[in-house]
């Protein structure tokens, strides 16, 4: 991952870019959990926060949840079903 990410939308960009190098995007993922995909993009800009979709996401790339969660601004609302 990389330090360069300073917004929400970038972090959003950034998991969407590192997807698709792995062969898989948001919409493949938001169907594995069972998620819309604006669940899914809301997570990724910080608008909500899920850990289910956050460790889901990590996985994916190869990196903790933590990691994932350091990028941007996190000051998303608690999903409670997600």
């Amino acid at each position: 991952m990389t330090s360069n990410i300073h917004s929400p939308a970038q972090r959003r960009e950034y998991i969407k870019y590192q997807l698709r190098l792995r062969g898989t995007n948001l919409a493949e993922v938001s169907r594995e959990l069972g998620v819309s995909t604006a669940i899914m993009s809301q997570v990724c800009l910080g608008v909500r926060r899920s850990e289910r979709i956050m460790s889901a996401l990590a996985a994916r790339l190869g990196v903790s949840p933590e990691t994932l969660n350091s990028f941007g601004n996190w000051e998303g609302q608690q999903c409670s079903k997600h």
